[in-house]
């Protein structure tokens, strides 16, 4: 207001200017700087404001502290380089970018922790203009902890396929539900005669290794959630034709998927010679114990149950010593010194005969404490052995009467000769 003359008389002029847009534009502002200030501060991630122009730091939140190690007051007012958070080239390449596009999003970039060293961050920028002036708005968040993570996940891929790769025993991986082969070994290649080229792309059925029957069997196992460990199955190789392998499966991740892997190798020249061994074992006319070294029989053929006289089932709920006598106490404490023991014995069988043996012994099995014993009867050979030196001894005993006697007429004869 003013006072102003008009026509000889002295007025006050008042001006009145509506202010309420601008009012509430202020408010609005105050607001909005309020809002902008608590995420600002509140921001989980790190948020730093530069000056456009020098790159000193104007303002930045709790969190931009905890990610470098500093303090407010020890940030403010310098640049990025100044504090040795960034390399002066890094600084260089993301201002280039800036100057480009005017914005950088969700680029990654090392920085430096004051205390922490080297980490990792996930850095967004943009220019913005507050109060005027040109600024840079940085978002970061530490991406150290996963960089690490996919580090050493790449680094337990990589061990695993060297593993897998150079693992002397045949390795499948391969979708479970489908049986579809995702990656084989060479040692596969050896043990079914596909190479991999042959065998990605195809199920085991595809390829005639197994049976709809054993596969259905071996799924059941997989999916009880017990996995499967050697588990004995028949296969068929291209050539060789029907073999035999023990296998073990368990399901694994690789690369986010959901894979089946399995192991297995050939068994099928150890299981003929089982087999071999078993028809040995059950053909052989001499008793043989399978037992452990405290003598507990595990396996005993017929060639024992007849020699011994005893019901085979009972046998092989019997210990050694009270099969085959005390003496055999002393025959177990050799073996289980020297790994081997041979032994002589005469024992009672069941209905009462002497028997005289000889026997074997031997560990084939020291991790498990296993052993294998072989008798003999020799009953009827000693019986001959003796007969035989009776014989022998009979005409050893003729002859050196025969010798005495002709001795006797020798002597006489000199006798003679001489009186005359």
């Amino acid at each position: 207001a003013q006072v102003v003359t008009i026509g000889g008389r002295e007025l006050i002029l008042t001006t009145v200017t509506d202010i309420t847009e601008r009012r509430e534009a202020e408010a609005a502002l105050r607001e909005s700087e309020a809002q902008f200030s608590a995420l600002f501060e509140a921001n989980p991630a790190a948020v730093a404001l530069a000056d456009a122009s020098t790159g000193q730091l104007v303002a930045v939140n709790a969190t931009f502290c905890d990610l470098v190690g500093l303090s407010r007051e020890e940030a403010l007012g310098h640049t990025s380089v100044e504090l040795g958070i960034l390399t002066a080239e890094d600084r260089d390449r993301w201002l280039d970018q800036l100057g480009a596009s005017g914005g950088m999003g969700r680029h990654e970039m090392a920085f430096r922790h004051r205390t922490r060293g080297p980490r990792y961050g996930l850095f967004s920028a943009q220019t913005t203009a507050i109060g005027g002036k040109r600024l840079v708005m940085s978002v970061a968040t530490d991406i150290t902890d996963r960089k690490e993570a996919e580090a050493a996940l790449r680094e337990s891929e990589a061990r695993f396929a060297t593993l897998f790769n150079s693992n002397p025993v045949s390795s499948v991986l391969s979708e479970a539900r489908t049986g579809l082969l995702v990656a084989v070994n060479p040692a596969f290649g050896d043990m079914h005669g596909f190479p991999p080229e042959e065998a990605i792309g195809h199920t085991s059925l595809e390829l005639g290794i197994v049976t709809s029957e054993d596969r259905r069997g071996w799924m059941r196992h997989i999916e009880s959630g017990r996995g499967m460990s050697r588990y004995e199955m028949p296969f068929r190789h291209p050539t060789l034709g029907l073999r035999y392998g023990l296998f073990s499966s368990q399901m694994v991740t690789v690369d986010g998927r959901e894979l089946l892997l399995s192991v297995g190798t050939d068994i099928t020249d150890r299981k003929q010679s089982e087999d071999l061994y078993r028809s040995l074992f059950e053909q052989s006319s001499d008793a043989v114990f399978v037992h452990t070294l405290d003598g507990k029989v595990l396996h005993a053929n017929s060639g024992a149950a007849a020699l011994l006289d005893f019901d085979r089932e009972l046998l092989q709920a019997m210990a050694i010593p009270d099969a085959l006598g005390g003496e055999s106490s002393s025959v177990l404490a050799r073996l289980g010194e020297s790994g081997t023991a041979r032994f002589g014995a005469r024992l009672t069988r069941a209905g009462g005969r002497v028997l005289e043996v000889e026997g074997d012994a031997r560990v084939i099995d020291r991790s498990r404490g296993i052993a294998q014993m072989v008798v003999r009867d020799v009953t009827d050979h000693r019986r001959e052995e003796r007969e035989r030196r009776a014989r022998l001894f009979a005409l050893e005993s003729m002859e050196l009467i025969e010798r005495a006697v002709r001795g006797t007429e020798d002597a006489e004869q000199m006798l003679r000769d001489f009186i005359r």
